[in-house]
């Protein structure tokens, strides 16, 4: 809906965790490298603590998924899922590969010539809970449910509403499911309002592909039979590209690029 305001984005990451050999310090360096990408510097500076201490450092944006367009398309967030991969040492002393996983949620507003980056917000691990239910177990177990780091940290927190992680097993019997965040690096309210997104209470997902096959892909992702089959596992609030009608659907452009799969209501007691 908005490409320029992902271009930004991604762009913006790339700059700031991308750190050449040629540089001395990746921290010292992280103004520079944003101010090239046409960004200020100072807004940077969160992102400082997922520089390794020395050496390269190279990033592969996974996907950006829109996490919010304010009315008028003047303000926007956008969730980037990345790998990052730098020089680190392992157990044994020997310097190697290592790769991690980040989501960063991108905040910009509507400039010209390009969206300018306002607020940078990474995700933060969740504080371990109590032990994980079987289901996330079942869940983590499964290679055809891919998570990114900060997802996987959620489930692993006990933070995700087991009814959510039953959906996606649900899913994942038809599909390999790309997720792109749970909880954890998601805007804590509905973009542009005061009202707490289900995200941060645990009870959504968002999912930006199925079967490698991108949503924003209309034509040939299985948006709709996804949609269907979140309604017949209970989910009571499912987003995506086209309302398809009666029940729990809705669409608007912020879901044009994944599926919202959530549960408004809180789980019964004891269920």
């Amino acid at each position: 809906m908005e490409p320029e305001v992902k271009l930004a984005a991604v762009q913006f990451v790339e700059a700031a965790l991308t750190v050449p050999a040629t540089e001395r310090s990746a921290v010292e360096g992280l103004g520079d490298r944003v101010l090239a990408a046409g960004q200020a510097p100072a807004v940077a500076a969160p992102l400082a603590s997922l520089l390794p201490s020395e050496g390269p450092s190279v990033v592969r944006v996974v996907y950006p998924q829109y996490g919010g367009l304010a009315p008028g398309v003047d303000r926007a967030s956008v969730m980037v899922v990345a790998d990052r991969s730098f020089l680190g040492m392992s157990a044994g002393g020997v310097r190697e590969v290592v790769t991690q996983s980040l989501t960063v949620d991108v905040r910009l507003d509507r400039a010209e010539p390009r969206w300018v980056v306002t607020e940078v917000l990474p995700a933060a691990r969740p504080a371990a809970g109590a032990p994980i239910s079987a289901v996330a177990q079942s869940l983590l177990a499964d290679a055809r449910i891919r998570l990114p780091g900060a997802a996987r940290d959620d489930v692993l927190a006990g933070s995700v509403d087991d009814r959510v992680l039953l959906a996606l097993t649900a899913m994942a019997q038809r599909w390999t499911v790309d997720v792109t965040v749970l909880a954890s690096g998601h805007p804590p309210n509905v973009f542009g309002t005061d009202r707490l997104s289900n995200h941060t209470l645990g009870r959504a997902v968002d999912v930006w592909a199925l079967d490698g096959v991108p949503v924003i892909d209309h034509a040939r992702a299985p948006w709709k039979e996804a949609m269907d089959l979140a309604a017949a596992s209970g989910a009571d609030e499912i987003g995506g590209p086209v309302d398809p009608g009666a029940g729990p659907f809705f669409s608007d452009a912020v879901h044009q690029d994944h599926l919202h799969i959530g549960f408004e209501l809180e789980a019964p007691a004891g269920g």
